[in-house]
């Protein structure tokens, strides 16, 4: 059995996940975004930063929300399993990235050019081919946004960037904690609340088409949407 030892490390702002994960002691090579941004951590990653005491409030109650919500069964759900089919598998694999963003300038133009940086950076992020890939998770938690207008202004940036997602093979989520949207199997179950504003990236399944054509949207984004599933699934076949 590899022994972990925990080294000594002065810890500042720039200190790499990969130096705090090693302090905390648990190996680099389970930390899937140590090389690719200091600024992502992994689930496993925010627990050894918790253990480090230098854990992002943020980032924990996001996890917890993961862990014993969306990754979880409710009896409101309408259907088996887990709220988040996918989840239960991200956790185990460590391949959810959350980054914490603090919102100083909540213009449009500049929070939407934020954002689709992380549709760029999650196409990079391995695994990028296979079944594994469909696992791979980044979760955005905004902070410094106007309590009553969070909301509003995650459900906005949603509005204008899913369709920049979706022609990426992409699906952007939105949440936060006054979310209104209803369950697919139950109407009054609200899957989309969530303690903080989050956005969520992950690659698109076959399933989401029904999350694609939907009679809320006018017809013209619903054909985009659609078109653009199709010439993804094309490939995929």
């Amino acid at each position: 059995m590899n022994t972990v030892v925990k080294q000594p490390v002065n810890i500042n702002s720039e200190t790499s996940p990969a130096a705090l994960v090693a302090a905390a002691g648990v190996r680099e090579s389970r930390c899937p975004f140590a090389r690719l941004s200091r600024f992502l951590f992994s689930p496993r990653q925010v627990d050894g930063r918790k253990t480090a005491g230098l854990a992002c409030p943020a980032q924990l109650k996001t996890l917890s929300w993961i862990r014993n919500f969306v990754a979880k069964p409710h009896p409101e759900l309408g259907r088996q399993g887990p709220v988040c089919p996918f989840l239960p598998r991200a956790l185990r694999d460590d391949s959810i990235a959350f980054r914490t963003i603090a919102v100083s300038d909540p213009s449009e133009a500049k929070l939407d050019a934020t954002i689709k940086q992380y549709a760029d950076l999650f196409l990079q992020m391995e695994p990028t081919q296979g079944n594994a890939r469909l696992n791979k998770t980044i979760v955005l938690i905004f902070s410094g946004l106007p309590e009553a207008a969070a909301g509003n202004i995650v459900e906005s940036a949603h509005h204008r960037l899913k369709p920049h997602f979706v022609e990426l093979g992409l699906m952007l989520g939105e949440f936060h904690k006054d979310h209104k949207g209803e369950g697919v199997h139950n109407d009054r179950f609200r899957p989309l609340q969530s303690p903080l504003p989050l956005l969520v990236i992950r690659f698109m399944v076959a399933s989401d088409l029904a999350f694609l054509d939907r009679s809320s949207y006018p017809l013209a984004l619903r054909q985009r949407f659609v078109r653009a599933y199709k010439r993804i699934f094309s490939k995929v076949g």
